[in-house]
């Protein structure tokens, strides 16, 4: 009995739903308030509100008049400046560094909204490093497998914020650079200028003398930074990160006496940052060659 009450209970619930349903008034689109076609213009917007481009592309914007169903949608673009950035068919171009504003007018009630624009030069930023006060020179010879080729030195330069050269720990600005010189040199580095590899020809047999090694990351621990990184510390007592992997760039060295003169440009290409400075200096001499690099 039970069972027969409350399948009769359901039912009924079911039958007064459906005759709800049968009877409720209907909801369609036509009872949607309409806003006529006609609607005049009340606003117009741009996005973004702000924009930077590179000197010499270009950036889309978009363009609202409002009410979305306004009778006359038209409007015009400006430049508050020609000379930094131009607009044409909601594209905004850099021609040079520094800042514009874009106006978009409506046609119909002289509505305004702007676009701040600022264009970036295709320069890189060059961050100077010419506060070195102290150097280390480390020969790896031919740890790279350059038998024969040539042999392998890295130069860390660091300032005074460092107890040394060698160890990297202390605070500030420091670089690392791999060198590659004929292996007529064991106890000094061969005057010269030596130019970066690109990343993809970091094999043994393109380690010939002359050459210098981009930032890399060593394979066997999948962490130690090798070849030329700019670094930084915020502490004294930590040791300095690996902060931008060198791309590009060359470095030449002299030598007169006990005294070497290195002068680097380095590009970061992914961050368009130019590290470039001039040491001078002695070089504190490590023969690290037996030993497995760190």
């Amino acid at each position: 009995m039970q069972t027969i009450k409350n399948l009769f209970s359901y039912t009924a619930v079911l039958l007064g739903f459906a005759a709800f349903a049968f009877f409720a008034p209907s909801c369609s689109d036509s009872d949607d308030p309409v806003t006529p076609s006609d609607a005049p213009v009340t606003g117009i917007k741009i996005t973004p509100e702000e924009i930077t481009v590179t000197e010499g592309l270009s950036k889309s914007i978009v363009v609202s008049v409002l009410p979305s169903n306004a009778a006359d949608r038209t409007y015009k673009l400006t430049s508050s400046d020609t000379s930094v950035a131009t607009v044409e068919d909601d594209k905004i171009t850099g021609v040079a560094p520094g800042e514009a504003i874009i106006t978009a007018t409506s046609n119909e009630g002289n509505f305004t909204a702007t676009c701040k624009v600022t264009v970036k030069s295709t320069e890189p930023m060059i961050h100077p490093l010419n506060a070195f006060s102290q150097g280390a020179l480390l020969f790896y010879g031919t740890n790279y497998g350059t038998e024969g080729l040539s042999h392998n030195w890295r130069i860390q330069l660091t300032g005074t914020g460092y107890k040394d050269a060698i160890n990297l720990t202390g605070k500030g600005d420091a670089l690392m650079f791999e060198i590659n010189t004929s292996t007529d040199y064991t106890t000094e580095v061969a005057p010269e200028t030596y130019t970066m590899l690109k990343k993809d020809e970091t094999v043994t047999e393109a380690l010939k003398p002359g050459t210098a090694i981009p930032g890399l990351i060593d394979g066997t621990d999948g962490e130690s930074p090798i070849g030329t990184w700019y670094l930084f510390s915020e502490s004294e007592d930590e040791v300095a990160s690996a902060v931008n992997d060198i791309e590009s760039g060359t470095v030449e060295v002299s030598k007169n006496g006990d005294e070497y003169t290195l002068k680097f440009d380095f590009l970061d290409e992914d961050e368009n940052i130019l590290f470039k400075g001039t040491y001078v200096g002695t070089l504190t001499y490590i023969d690290v060659a037996p030993q497995p690099r760190q």
